[in-house]
This record gives C-alpha cells, structure tokens and sequence, in this order.
C-alpha cells in the first residue's frame, strides 16, 4: 500500500475516471488479477478503458440528441 503522498496520488489518477466505469473495470480486473499486490493504476485504468468509452459515446448520443431536439425547426 502507497504511504501518505503516494496514496494521494493514487486516487488522483484514478479520480478522472466516472464512478460506473471505475466500478465495472475493478470487477473485471478482479475477475483476473492474480498477483497479492494493489493494481497499479495504470492497470485499473486499462481495464476501466472499455467501460469510460462506452459512457462518452452514450453521454455524446444523448448531447446530440438534446440538441436536435432545441434545434429551431
């Protein structure tokens, strides 16, 4: 486990990804993380990475569709 500093910025880097992606790629990464260590955040990262980008198609579908909605006819 990271000391003082070093916990800050491990939950730093992983504080950019959204809640739900963090939660999905940690249940896969446990699914197959075999080593008796905390993941790295680099590897949390690469496993949230599927989940984070199918968040921001969803959240650009939804902008889009919001704004054909406002959009004068």
């Amino acid at each position: 486990m990271p000391e003082n500093h070093g916990q800050l910025m491990y939950i730093g880097l992983l504080q950019q990804v959204p809640y739900l992606a963090l939660r999905i790629g940690i249940v896969e990464l446990l699914k197959t993380f075999v080593y008796p260590r905390l993941p790295y955040p680099a590897e949390i990262l690469a496993a949230c990475g599927p989940a984070h980008a199918e968040l921001q198609f969803w959240a650009q579908s939804v902008d889009r569709a919001i704004a054909l909605l406002e959009k004068p006819s």
